[in-house]
């Protein structure tokens, strides 16, 4: 995606799409998209409560997404003030293959 707050380019995992509420409960250790946990096996440690924002709480308004970054404790995505939500017009494409780390190089599913 491309940031046009400031026009770096980011990879992040789309969370919600447009209408959807995402909450985040770091006690839990989870993120809730419409009130459904989310399945989420590539996140590998548990999330600290950074606080980026003022809510943990968000509904995702028309033509714009929801993103996290896998290395939660170090992404600075949807959480963020300073990135909020994304314009779709800005998701310049998907992530089709892994280089780092090498043990898991290969083909994104």
């Amino acid at each position: 995606m491309k940031n046009s707050r400031n026009a770096i380019s980011k990879n992040k995992r789309i969370i919600a799409t447009e209408g959807q509420s995402v909450e985040i409960n770091y006690d839990e250790n989870a993120v809730y998209v419409d009130g459904e946990k989310i399945d989420e096996p590539y996140i590998y440690e548990e999330m600290l409560d950074i606080s980026f924002g003022s809510t943990d709480y968000w509904v995702v308004p028309e033509d714009h997404v929801f993103v996290m970054g896998d290395n939660r404790n170090n992404s600075r995505d949807s959480r963020s003030d300073s990135v909020g939500f994304v314009n779709r017009d800005t998701i310049e494409g998907k992530v089709v293959f892994r280089f780092w780390p090498l043990n898991k190089m290969g083909i994104v599913k």
